[in-house]
């Protein structure tokens, strides 16, 4: 067989005489060798793929790091969440109010909502009263009078019966 037959002819003219001439006209799957216009042109639509996917590339990093910024974000809202729904409380940091309790020697902090949030024993310094004085230099007061209501003041004989009667206590 011959590698090439009707060369002679155009394109359209060989594909009709072929037809006429041929036993028969079937499809078939079979190599075809490029030609170097043809490589040409292939070379150039990889040269174009190549610079897609490189775009796309991109396009993803900069989508991923996005996408792994709010799922971290997410996760973070998730966990603290999760803690505080295990722990059922949370930690909060925030001004409180100081209270001396002398009788019982507690220092106790309040919220702004007037909830006791933390209790300790008194330090040895917060249990020395601080004591006001006139102009003369006489006493006036251990400490300063609350004028909340709701807050009782403290009689400090009975403070000092309490510190008595806990030393003797500690005695026996």
């Amino acid at each position: 067989m011959q590698p090439k037959i009707y060369q002679d002819l155009e394109l359209e003219e060989r594909a009709e005489a072929m037809a006429l001439s041929a036993l028969k006209r079937e499809e078939i799957n079979y190599t075809h060798k490029y030609t170097e216009e043809e490589l040409a042109k292939k070379r150039e639509q990889l040269a174009d793929v190549v610079t897609d996917i490189i775009d796309i590339e991109e396009e993803k990093t900069q989508y991923m790091q996005s996408f792994n910024t709010k799922k971290k974000d997410k996760e973070g809202v998730r966990n603290t969440l999760v803690e505080q729904i295990r722990n059922k409380s949370e930690q909060r940091f925030e001004g409180c109010y100081k209270y001396p309790d002398y009788a019982n020697r507690r220092i106790g902090y309040y919220d702004r909502y007037g909830i006791l949030v933390y209790e300790r024993a008194m330090t040895p310094d917060e249990m020395q009263r601080e004591m006001q004085f006139n102009d003369d230099g006489e006493k006036v007061a251990a400490l300063p009078q609350a004028e909340d209501p709701n807050i009782q003041d403290v009689d400090f004989e009975d403070v000092e019966k309490a510190d008595e009667a806990n030393k003797s206590e500690d005695n026996e």
